[in-house]
């Protein structure tokens, strides 16, 4: 019966946007029809009256109502997920509860530090600005040395500002969520011939490059990123740092590294987009330089 009367609601709500679509475009090419003829009247040439209204087809619509359930619909479909929403969903609603967020309007922001082998959950509401951390992990085993990735085979962690592409819930790693390395930073300051990729979060405990947290942990953040994901945040964003860049760290970074000056150079491109988000609790705008180096363009 639940199903049914889902079905019917769906119906009716497809309709009504097909509906509505039909009459704006009856009301559009009417407006349009009307200025055309003005316009001529006036002896104006027509491309100097556009309507420049947003169209947005029912097919949008329907696809911006339904398409982030389907997604979480269709990762339960997989044991894996079924098993973490089973396990580990009331103790996940209880961290929503916690901060007073509400499930049907979750965002959240995974903030990665190298040194420190931890890994950040915050989240917030769609119409909140300001985020709170919901929990964090520790990395249950690391590779590489501080500093970004820049070829393949390295080890690294890669280290600069990314966001989450992958749902893998069949991971040879028990669950993973990918990042997009290579960015456009490391693409202009890598090795270009072999810059690598494939790089997640995931479960079990071994990496060349990965951030592993167990399976136990991987259940808990895959199904905090899936409801994210299942009511509109299209993008996740990870930041990955070398360490928490304030300033005594980024001091010591300073003394430790001395003889690094482009590793120096990099790392104080990402303290400003680190320090920002310290400061206010919000994203800040991150873009690329020409030379691959971060642009922090927003503050508090």
């Amino acid at each position: 019966m639940k199903s049914q009367k889902l079905t019917l609601i769906i119906l009716l709500a497809v309709t009504a946007l097909l509906l509505i679509e039909f009459a704006g475009k009856r009301l559009f090419a009417t407006r349009t029809a009307q200025k055309t003829e003005k316009t001529k009247k006036s002896g104006e040439p027509e491309n100097s009256a556009k309507d420049t209204t947003a169209q947005i087809s029912a097919a949008d619509s329907i696809a911006a109502l339904y398409a982030p359930s389907i997604f979480k619909n269709e990762q339960k479909k997989h044991n894996r997920v079924k098993e973490a929403y089973k396990k580990y969903g009331k103790k996940v609603s209880d961290l929503y509860s916690k901060l007073g967020l509400d499930e049907n309007s979750l965002e959240i922001y995974l903030r990665v530090f190298k040194k420190e082998k931890l890994l950040e959950v915050w989240a917030k509401d769609k119409n909140k600005k300001q985020y709170s951390l919901l929990t964090s992990y520790d990395f249950c085993k690391s590779s590489g040395t501080l500093g970004p990735k820049r070829k393949e085979g390295d080890l690294q962690i890669p280290e600069g500002f990314y966001r989450i592409v992958t749902f893998n819930p069949e991971s040879q790693f028990y669950l993973s969520l990918g990042i997009n390395y290579p960015n456009r930073s490391d693409k202009v300051l890598g090795d270009t011939t072999n810059l690598g990729g494939d790089i997640f979060i995931h479960g079990d405990c071994v990496t060349v490059g990965c951030i592993p947290i167990t399976d136990e942990k991987i259940q808990e953040l895959y199904i905090i990123a899936v409801d994210a994901k299942a009511v509109g945040q299209g993008r996740i964003p990870v930041s990955i740092f070398p360490t928490k860049l304030d300033d005594a760290n980024f001091k010591a970074l300073t003394t430790e590294y001395v003889d690094k000056p482009q590793l120096l150079k990099f790392w104080a491109s990402l303290k400003e987009g680190y320090q920002t988000f310290e400061k206010c609790k919000k994203l800040p705008t991150i873009t690329f330089g020409a030379k691959g180096e971060y642009i922090c363009k927003s503050g508090c």
